[in-house]
């Protein structure tokens, strides 16, 4: 026990010693969901353990035996027809731990170049990717650990930047699996290459989250909860655009103030999952921070919240999640998983017999 505790206290102190979110960094799509599921639950799933391939890419503790040889695949027309996607897979090592591959990558279109004095260069291309990499282990039946890495790339029109991340994090389920606890520090690495080569390197979205998950027994129903961010304190969002307020009695600009409530929100997720037989699940999530800085002051509406569903049949399993991020622009996101273990593409012909 001296060991986890020592694993989840490296990773605690790490994560408290970064900066706050937001500001100059690169790389953020690692922060997109990589899944229809993911999308659902609010945007983030760290704490769940089952085989689905698309969480590793969440938390490498997730990363385990019924993995097995599954094939996921994920993509969305994200906002102004920006594509992004996930395709990756495990295999089992049995007592020697499990390991995942994947990659990540997000197209953002084609775009019209001009030089300093506004002459057509022609068109060009923009786009990121991440090959990603991950390795787990159980301690014991409860306990299970993690560790991925990720080489990332980004082209811009021929300027191109290089970098490296590490995820590292560590999950405990009950005996009954009906409970679980996760941690996990996401995204810690540098930029190799900058993208003109002579600017000082820009920071990785790095993010330390913590996540719980419980299931009541006999009930068909899951509930997680998600801290994220929780490396720094300045997550809520100020606008700026607003009129600006002035104290009739000193004459200085009233500075908006942030509630308690405010920041301890700004840093969860909650979300359910319905489980409706083997076959039908059902997803709902809401991401407060998404909403407080996102919605409309004349509309809210469903700012920050989330949905969707999944269902399997046999070796396939399909689903659907729908996010919210400001009214009236809501995404769309799909995934295929298929269980390629003992799978046979070509049919075996029936023997052949002699009268």
């Amino acid at each position: 026990m001296k060991r986890i505790y020592s694993i989840i206290l490296l990773l605690f102190i790490a994560g408290r010693g970064m900066a706050q979110v937001g500001g100059s960094q690169i790389f953020t799509f690692l922060k997109l969901p990589p899944s229809a599921r993911v999308a659902a639950l609010g945007g983030s799933c760290i704490q769940v353990m089952d085989d689905d391939v698309a969480n590793v890419q969440q938390n490498p503790a997730l990363l385990n035996p019924q993995m097995h040889m599954q094939l996921s695949t994920n993509w969305v027309n994200y906002l102004a027809d920006i594509k992004f996607g996930y395709f990756g897979t495990a295999y089992s090592l049995k007592k020697y731990g499990n390991i995942a591959i994947g990659l990540q990558y997000i197209n953002y279109g084609n775009f019209n170049g001009y030089d300093e004095s506004q002459n057509p260069t022609g068109v060009f291309k923009a786009g990121e990717n991440a090959f990603n990499i991950a390795y787990s282990k159980s301690y014991n039946k409860w306990v299970n650990f993690g560790v991925g890495a990720k080489y990332i790339s980004a082209n811009y029109g021929g300027n191109h930047s290089t970098g490296m991340a590490v995820d590292a994090g560590v999950n405990v389920r009950s005996g009954d699996s009906l409970f679980d606890a996760a941690l996990v520090f996401r995204n810690f690495g540098t930029q190799f290459k900058t993208f003109n080569g002579v600017d000082g390197k820009e920071p990785l979205p790095y993010e330390l989250q913590a996540g719980l998950s419980f299931k009541p027994r006999h009930m068909p129903i899951r509930f997680l909860f998600t801290g994220t961010n929780l490396q720094t304190n300045a997550t809520t969002y100020i606008n700026n655009n607003k009129p600006r307020q002035v104290s009739l009695e000193t004459g200085e600009e009233i500075i908006p103030k942030v509630s308690v409530a405010q920041k301890v929100f700004s840093h969860i997720t909650v979300a359910t999952e319905f489980i409706l037989g083997k076959s039908l699940r059902l997803r709902m999530g809401l991401n407060p921070r998404m909403r407080g800085d996102m919605k409309l002051d004349e509309i809210k509406g469903l700012s920050g919240f989330s949905w969707g569903v999944g269902f399997k049949v046999k070796r396939f399993a399909v689903s659907y999640g729908g996010a919210m991020y400001t009214p009236g622009i809501t995404t769309g996101h799909f995934s295929l998983q298929l269980n390629m273990d003992n799978f046979r593409w070509v049919r075996t012909p029936p023997p052949m017999h002699s009268f």
